[in-house]
C-alpha cells in the first residue's frame, strides 16, 4: 500500500502493519524501486533509491528527452514526484 502525503507525492510504501504502528519503506531506500512515468512524453521508466538519499529515474528509452523540473508520474497511483534531472538516464 503506498504512502502519499497531503500533497499527493508518493514517500513510500507500508511494508509491515502491526497493531499501534506501521513500518514504511521510503522512496529513497536504496531497496526501493517505482514504476513511474514522465507527464510530458509519457516516458515509462523506474524511479530507485540512491545511496545518498536521492532518487533516479532508470530504464528510460534513449530516444526519449528528459529535462530537470518534469513531472514524474507514479502508475497506478498518480502520486506526483518532482523530476529528477536529466541525467536519470
Amino acid at each position: 500500500m503506498p504512502v502519499i502525503t497531503g500533497g499527493s507525492a508518493l514517500v513510500g510504501r507500508v511494508t509491515e502493519v502491526n497493531p499501534r504502528t506501521s513500518k514504511v519503506q521510503l522512496l529513497q531506500d536504496v531497496n526501493s524501486a517505482v514504476n513511474a512515468l514522465i507527464q510530458s512524453s509519457r516516458a515509462n521508466g523506474l524511479v530507485k533509491g540512491q545511496p545518498d538519499g536521492s532518487l533516479l529515474m532508470d530504464y528510460i528509452p534513449l530516444e526519449e528527452k528528459v529535462a530537470a523540473g518534469d513531472i514524474v508520474l507514479t502508475s497506478g497511483w498518480a502520486a506526483i514526484c518532482r523530476a529528477l534531472s536529466s541525467s536519470a538516464r
